[in-house]
């Protein structure tokens, strides 16, 4: 089916062959409605609050939780033996399964009753000696106030072959109880890495497109969106940049 768009582009050289008197009304009238044609619909997108007002940051179904799982689901082999995780265990709990012999967790607030481990990840040679053979950070390093530090403590404690496991935010909304000091492209994340991992045998990805970038701004869930829309991905408009770094025997 040919647009309205495309009609009008169809007609616009047979108004060329019109009489003069009616040529230039003609011409107006097309170029006019050619430039309407190709203006964006915004619809209900035209608007200032978000379409999910009462979304939480924290919640299960987000488009950013949607990522982060697929990415853990991707190196579940990695969650193994002794594990460290920042803040709770549910990506080791989800994806380590028996694989996993002793788990901690590690956090700076003392009120979490889940920390075996009371440290601040962005102070240096805060973590203690003990090795992990997989240490989990996930969207950690944007509340960091030194998110390159917090990447050299977890890298510390590496075991040789084990991995470092990490996911950050690029879009989302500012709000919650938590409030995220930075976001991070994957060429940024890259480039921290580069400096804080020396040696690492390193992968990072992008998760997302536009339209899940969107979404996610708008408070719309992964529940909301049809797979194929979750599964592309386009690097110009990710929602979420992640790592797994493997210290080298």
């Amino acid at each position: 089916m040919v647009s309205a768009s495309g009609w009008i582009a169809r007609a616009k050289p047979l108004a060329r062959r019109l009489p003069p008197p009616l040529l230039a009304p003609a011409r107006s009238a097309t170029d006019r409605a050619l430039r309407l044609g190709r203006r964006p619909l915004w619809s209900g997108l035209r608007r200032l609050p978000p379409l999910c007002a009462e979304r939480r940051p924290d919640d299960a179904h987000t488009v950013f939780e949607h990522y982060a799982s697929a990415f853990f689901d991707h190196w579940r082999d990695d969650i193994r033996g002794r594990v460290l995780a920042a803040r709770d265990a549910g990506y080791i709990t989800r994806f380590g399964g028996s694989a996993v012999e002793a788990s901690e967790i590690v956090d700076h607030d003392p009120e979490n009753t889940a920390a075996t481990i009371i440290a601040d990840l962005a102070e240096p040679g805060s973590l203690p000696g003990r090795l992990f053979d997989c240490v989990v950070l996930a969207d950690t390093l944007p509340f960091m106030a030194n998110p390159e530090v917090a990447l050299e403590n977890a890298w510390r404690v590496v075991n040789v072959g084990g991995c470092l496991l990490v996911t950050a935010r690029v879009v989302d909304r500012a709000d919650g109880e938590r409030h995220a000091l930075w976001s991070f492209t994957g060429a940024g994340l890259s480039t921290l890495a580069a400096r804080a991992l020396p040696g690492a045998d390193l992968w990072v990805g992008e998760y997302g497109n536009l339209l899940t970038a969107v979404a996610t701004l708008y408070g719309v869930d992964a529940r909301e969106l049809k797979p194929g829309d979750l599964d592309r991905r386009d690097p110009r408009y990710p929602v979420l940049v992640a790592a797994r770094a493997r210290k080298r025997l």
